[in-house]
């Protein structure tokens, strides 16, 4: 999409990535976590915060996961890992959590609870997204850089887990990003760009 000319990454549809942002000899660094597709179960997640509270040095600013925390047979929810990142990193841990298509099929109880997590924890704090779609898209800033955590199965009337990127979506995070001022643009999403068998879709809005 021509307007996305700050877009610096792109989220891929795996189990965990690791983002570490800045340069140590900078007093402006910092460092957070980007995860994805948890819902393969709760004790891989526990010990993959582990490994990451273990093995980086010093704090995360926040962490963002980018959707599928729910299993049909509600073996996995996304309050469990929530839970658990709490008691990894604190009560005080930031989480910036996103939908995936898991969340917007067939019952949708993590979609609510996504959904109450905005009024609980990050109402006020970050930009809320387009029309119906507030709780579940929005964007945020962090010293010199743009977030933007963006639900894709929503079409500005009804959330569907094949809907992709929609034209309410893409003008929304247009206008958001018009409005940034901040050099480095980060926008996560739940579907990978590429490779397109694993996902990732043939479409203008994705390039």
């Amino acid at each position: 999409m021509k307007d996305l000319r700050n877009v610096a990454f792109r989220c891929l549809l795996v189990f965990c990535l690791f983002a570490v942002f800045g340069c140590a000899r900078q007093p402006s660094s910092f460092k957070f976590v980007l995860t994805g597709d948890p819902r393969s179960g709760l004790s891989r997640w526990q010990h993959t915060l582990k490994q990451m509270k273990d093995k980086v040095d010093g704090e995360f600013a926040f962490h963002i996961t980018a959707g599928d925390y729910f299993e049909d047979d509600h073996s996995t929810l996304a309050k469990d890992f929530y839970q658990a990142l709490k008691a990894e990193f604190g009560d005080d841990v930031i989480w910036y959590p996103g939908v995936g298509n898991h969340e917007v099929q067939r019952a949708q109880d993590d979609l609510l609870w996504l959904r109450q997590f905005y009024y609980d924890h990050l109402q006020g704090k970050v930009n809320p997204g387009p029309k119906g779609c507030e709780e579940t898209t929005y964007s945020w800033d962090y010293q010199n850089a743009h977030f933007v955590q963006l639900n894709m199965y929503f079409d500005g009337e009804k959330y569907d887990k094949d809907l992709g990127f929609t034209d309410a979506l893409i003008e929304w995070l247009e206008e958001d990003l018009d409005k940034n001022a901040k050099p480095v643009v980060f926008v996560i999403y739940h579907e990978p760009a590429w490779p397109n068998d694993r996902g990732g879709k043939e479409s203008p809005a994705v390039i």
